[in-house]
């Protein structure tokens, strides 16, 4: 086993060279200037705007996949005889009532619920898990894309490629998941 190295006494890197920088500057004028760095840089490297864009994308992906669970779920449930559904249903209509106003619950979510439910639409289904791996594989695209704009990486990986890997990322269980981290 080999022992940690000493740490030197003199900061290292960007430290190094803010410290040269702001020598003999107050410390309200170095604040000042570090704010305004701060600022700069999160506009220069368009941080809220990809915030915002992964918030988008997130936020989109969900009512389809949970269309789409909610689908499949009727199917499961003729099958194994649980009643589940109508327990679901009452807890989603019940979520929708906190955004949504009596008559939005009762003319827009209550009728799409007992037609993906009662019917079992395969359509649905389908293009409910597209849609969601789509934009749930957008968002996935803009965190890689914000880590990379953020490590100084922009451009290094080909717009292709980033797509694959968020597609890949996003469509693959076993990606994401705690045995991917060891």
């Amino acid at each position: 086993m080999h022992q940690a190295k000493e740490t030197p006494g003199r900061p290292h890197g960007r430290w190094k060279r803010a410290r040269a920088l702001y020598r003999n500057v107050s410390k309200r004028r170095t604040a000042w200037l570090l704010l305004k760095d701060t600022v700069n840089s999160c506009i220069e490297y368009r941080v809220l705007g990809l915030a915002a864009e992964a918030a988008f994308f997130t936020l989109l992906s969900v009512p389809p996949l949970l269309l789409s669970l909610i689908g499949l779920l009727a199917y499961v449930d003729r099958w194994t005889g649980a009643d589940t559904i109508t327990s679901v249903e009452n807890n989603i209509l019940e979520a929708s009532r906190t955004i949504l106003s009596d008559k939005g619950v009762r003319e827009i979510a209550q009728p799409i619920l007992e037609d993906v439910m009662k019917v079992g639409r395969p359509d649905v289904i389908s293009i409910g898990f597209l849609f969601a791996l789509w934009s749930g594989s957008r968002a996935v695209n803009v965190f890689i894309d914000t880590i990379t704009v953020m490590y100084g990486l922009d451009g290094a990986r080909g717009i292709v490629k980033t797509r694959i890997l968020a597609f890949g990322s996003s469509s693959s269980p076993s990606s994401s998941g705690p045995s991917r981290c060891r």
